[in-house]
């Protein structure tokens, strides 16, 4: 089998024109898919957000953060 990968620029519509013609099982795999994709993106900045109040706190004396031995240990 021959395969070619073709670069094609395509604006928002465009793509929703595409998207509403697929038969409904592919739009759902694609939705299952950007939910997926939404909650890894909503996880990555809650653990961004957590290390920045942790980072504060340290600032501030009323956390104790582990050195970098004890963080290896733990792996």
């Amino acid at each position: 089998m021959n395969t070619a990968n073709i670069n094609i620029s395509l604006n928002f519509e465009q793509i929703l024109n595409i998207i509403s013609q697929l038969p409904s099982i592919e739009k759902m795999k694609l939705k299952q898919y950007l939910i997926k994709e939404t909650n890894n993106d909503v996880q990555i900045l809650e653990n961004i957000k957590q290390g920045l109040d942790e980072a504060k706190l340290h600032e501030e004396g009323k956390l104790e953060l582990k050195s970098l031995d004890e963080l290896l240990d733990e792996l």
